[in-house]
């Protein structure tokens, strides 16, 4: 398979969140997505960083996937990361979890985790044609996430026309953490976010 997308992160300059807070925590773009182009940090009221789906019929009926990895920590509680589709435009998203792995880890020792997603589309499936489905997998703590279908599965997607904002994209996905206790030590870093196809 070869990357037609990349989040731009690897094992010297990964994406990192963190500290207090129990809401949701979007990871940013390091660098920016081309030459010229500033980082970027998707949140819950802007997708800017997003990792763009192309359009123009480059994944249409094709099956493609998507590879998170990382490490995180807590000081407790559980670690939710989830890899997010956006529906909606960079500037109004309109978020669905569709891949999740969640974990307790030990107490003071980052863990290391991934989630792998595999996903197909074309304009004509689904009820609401255009329908995004597929599998995830992943582990967090040495816990393996066995094979299960994506949740909330997008639909009204057009693989080959894209949508308006940004044009040439199908759906955008980001990537998020959740701490369940807030505490100041906590982290997560994402050192792989990437799209390959055949």
């Amino acid at each position: 398979m070869s990357v037609i997308r990349d989040f731009q992160v690897n094992g010297l300059n990964p994406s990192t969140v963190g500290g207090l807070g129990a809401t949701a925590k979007y990871f940013p773009r390091i660098l920016g997505s081309s030459i010229g182009n500033f980082s970027a940090a998707p949140s819950a009221t802007s997708a800017a960083g997003q990792v763009d789906v192309p359009a123009f019929g480059e994944l249409q009926g094709q099956r493609f996937k998507v590879v998170l990895a990382g490490d995180a920590l807590a000081a407790a509680g559980l670690i939710t990361i989830d890899l997010v589709a956006n529906t909606g435009t960079v500037a109004t998203p309109s978020y669905a979890a569709i891949a999740t792995v969640t974990a307790t880890p030990a107490l003071a020792t980052a863990v290391n985790w991934f989630l792998e997603a595999e996903l197909s589309g074309t304009n004509n499936s689904g009820a609401t044609p255009g329908l995004l489905s597929g599998n995830f997998h992943g582990s967090f703590n040495n816990t393996l996430v066995a094979y299960a279908a994506i949740t909330n599965p997008p639909s009204g997607l057009d693989f080959v026309k894209g949508q308006a904002s940004p044009q040439g994209n199908v759906v955008g996905l980001v990537a998020r953490v959740t701490f369940a206790t807030t505490a100041a030590g906590n982290f997560a870093r994402l050192y792989q976010f990437t799209i390959s196809a055949e």
